[in-house]
């Protein structure tokens, strides 16, 4: 495609937000309908905390030694105090006789009992997912987020190719489908290929709501919706604790919050397709009709008259360039961007993940836990549509990434061999947190949390800004396959708990720290339209730090 050509496509886009306005009553609507579909779509996620909670648990009374005896006698007589996977192979008569010598040899546990006074029942209670079976809870969370990484990357393609709205309604019923099926599947086995077609589709679900709603805004607007979209967020991961609360078998709370993504199907003829993406690839007429009835229905009939047209002399752009990853790669200014993306999108979402769904380690009540970690994520939300606007997207992403990495680092003990940061080869510890003091140590945690928000709602304005309409969607998708690529591995990050509580928070806060550093060679798009063609985004240059970007003008021709 060239230059002349690529100015009237940017042209035309400037056109479509100038005739529906940046935000109006239409947008508002767009916004609140996809919203209560985000709600579900989210809980498959933050679901994840309460299938997988963590429940005391010991080895069952065999058949041949059952007696009256209380839960703590009978651990104390079977040796379960230093292990719970594994008793002492005694008689009857010993129990009867209170004689139990202590170098009686062990024996595996035949079958497990459960404490049932939070979770009636739990991934791990139906399928005894303890002891050599342990790593199953995890591999369960691991193989979500790998549906994750590889729906984001198929679908965001696919999205580019077929439409906003042709994915995140028939995704959004799918997975509600599979979510129903997870719900009544008799084997651990099932329940995993559930759960993977379940993150393989609601994935791609929402990261095709987040790339329609952004591309029918402009100006300060682009921001405050985006953000906006993540409070939706929010919203569905605070009100899953008490619905978790309420339903205490798992099976019963994952039908609930699965179930009601089917209603998408409602969407079908309330909403449009986006105009920006029909105009970027060739669907002139259509991304006309659609502007036009956007446009009368924000009261802006004045801007589009009877004779309104997109002149435009562009060429379909699908037919010229491709919609991959590939095609990203031929750039080099993209191609870095991108790479230094991907680093990005992995240490925020391995240190949000790692923080959100490890709740439970980090002491007092689960349920309470949860929430007040969602609630913690609205300043990091506002805070990002405020301080983006205010100080540009970069420095804000550099900031959140940096605090988190601080506050995340201030966790570890004084004198924890497992907490130290080389310094030149000089031990450093860390002493902010006095040790023993675990309430501090969690209020800082959910600091953390807060600022690690922060920079999850400003990465995805930011990259969707970087990256041209015609592979938006793609680029988030790629950048966010490593985002889920983190998520995979941060239960397993979490499980060096086992080693000392704060191992996990201490790679959380090193990850942030070089992201925070790394951010700041990006270009700054605060204020600048959303670039549409591939040369448009290639002149959004790294630079260092301390050279000021301004924001970026295309509608001046474009010189090879």
């Amino acid at each position: 495609m060239d230059s002349t050509s690529e100015d009237h496509q940017n042209k035309d886009s400037d056109q479509i937000i100038h005739a529906i306005g940046k935000f109006g009553r239409w947008q508002f609507l767009a916004f609140l309908a996809i919203g209560l579909l985000y709600i579900p779509n989210t809980w498959s996620v933050g679901v994840i905390a309460f299938l997988n909670a963590k429940t005391d648990y010991w080895c069952s009374i065999p058949s041949d030694l059952k007696m009256d005896l209380t839960v703590e006698e009978w651990k104390e007589i079977s040796g379960q105090n230093v292990s719970r996977c594994e008793i002492f192979n005694i008689s009857r008569s010993m129990i009867v006789n209170l004689s139990v010598p202590k170098d009686l040899p062990k024996i595996p546990c035949e079958s497990f009992t459960f404490d049932q006074s939070k979770f009636t029942s739990t991934i791990a209670s139906e399928w005894n997912l303890v002891c050599s079976e342990s790593y199953k809870v995890s591999l369960a969370q691991t193989v979500y987020f790998l549906g994750q990484m590889i729906g984001i990357v198929i679908f965001g393609i696919l999205s580019d190719k077929f439409g906003r709205k042709r994915m995140f309604i028939p995704l959004s019923c799918l997975m509600s489908l599979f979510g129903v099926v997870a719900s009544i599947v008799g084997n651990y086995e099932g329940f995993l290929v559930m759960r993977f077609l379940m993150a393989l589709t609601s994935v791609g679900s929402n990261e095709s709501m987040f790339s329609y709603l952004l591309e029918l805004s402009g100006g300060r607007w682009t921001s405050v919706l985006s953000q906006g979209f993540f409070l939706w967020w929010v919203l569905a991961w605070v009100t899953v604790a008490p619905i978790a609360y309420f339903l205490p078998h798992w099976r019963i709370l994952h039908l609930v919050t699965s179930g009601p993504s089917i209603l998408a199907l409602t969407l079908i003829c309330l909403l449009p397709e986006s105009p920006k993406w029909l105009l970027a690839t060739g669907r002139r007429e259509e991304a006309e009709d659609v502007t036009v009835r956007i446009a009368v229905f924000n009261g802006n009939e004045n801007r589009v008259p009877n004779t309104w047209k997109l002149t435009s002399t562009s060429t379909k752009i699908s037919d010229k360039q491709g919609q991959n990853i590939w095609d990203i790669m031929r750039y080099p200014e993209l191609r870095l961007k991108t790479i230094l993306l991907c680093y990005c999108w992995m240490a925020v979402s391995l240190t949000y993940y790692g923080l959100s769904l490890n709740s439970a380690s980090l002491g007092g009540d689960i349920f309470m836990n949860h929430i007040i970690g969602g609630l913690m994520e609205i300043p990091g939300y506002g805070g990002a549509m405020l301080l983006m606007n205010v100080f540009g997207r970069k420095w804000t992403l550099s900031l959140a990434f940096s605090s988190s990495g601080i506050v995340l680092l201030s966790i570890a003990r004084k004198n924890s061999r497992f907490c130290r940061v080389q310094i030149i080869s000089k031990p450093f510890f860390l002493t902010v947190v006095p040790k023993d003091m675990e309430w501090l140590a969690l209020a800082v945690a959910f600091i953390g949390k807060a600022t690690i928000t922060l920079a999850f709602g400003t990465i995805f304005t930011y990259t969707a800004e970087i990256f041209p309409t015609v592979v938006r969607a793609t680029g988030l998708g790629s950048c966010s396959c490593f985002a889920r690529f983190g998520a995979l591995i941060a239960p397993w990050i979490g499980m060096l708990d086992s080693y000392h509580p704060y191992v996990p928070i201490t790679i959380y806060g090193v990850l942030a720290m070089v992201a925070g550093i790394t951010v700041l060679f990006f270009p700054e798009t605060k204020e600048s339209k959303l670039p549409d063609s591939f040369m448009e985004s290639e002149m959004m240059k790294l630079g260092l730090p301390w050279n000021k970007s301004k924001s970026l003008d295309f509608s001046a021709p474009i010189k090879h």
